[in-house]
């Protein structure tokens, strides 16, 4: 399996991890099928681990992500907050938080797991990104 999308041990979030490098067609697959379990689970944080996966798509591809792909998605109902979740090393994602955020989704990248964790769970969630 190129990912796995299940709830956090306490129930509090969505993990997806991804096993596989992303793409335009990968992140539209895996973001409906994160919703979904979601709103079904009355969940609506999710985190997006991505230390794994570097992104394969171009500017261009992402800005049709985020505008196309994901626009025609529930998300707007069901978000409270995204975090990407990436390599320190791995900047290839950088661009999609841009554009994601520009979109209107509630997304933040973080390089580091213990504080991606609070953000997801509404402990400061509008201080800076320690990523930038």
């Amino acid at each position: 399996m190129s990912y796995t999308i299940t709830p956090s041990p306490d129930s509090k979030y969505i993990v997806v991890k991804m096993k596989v490098d992303m793409t335009r067609k990968l992140a539209k697959e895996v973001t409906s099928q994160a919703f979904t379990l979601g709103r079904d689970l009355g969940i609506s944080c999710y985190l997006i681990d991505l230390t794994e996966s570097k992104n394969q798509e171009s500017i261009v591809g992402s800005y049709k992500s985020a505008y196309e792909d994901l626009a025609h998605l529930p998300w707007q109902d069901s978000l409270t907050r995204a975090a990407l979740l990436v390599d320190p090393e791995d900047h290839s994602h950088d661009f999609n938080e841009t554009v994601l955020i520009n979109a209107g989704l509630k997304v933040k990248l973080f390089r580091d797991r213990e504080l991606a964790i609070p953000y997801l769970l509404g402990i400061n969630p509008d201080s800076e990104s320690p990523a930038v």
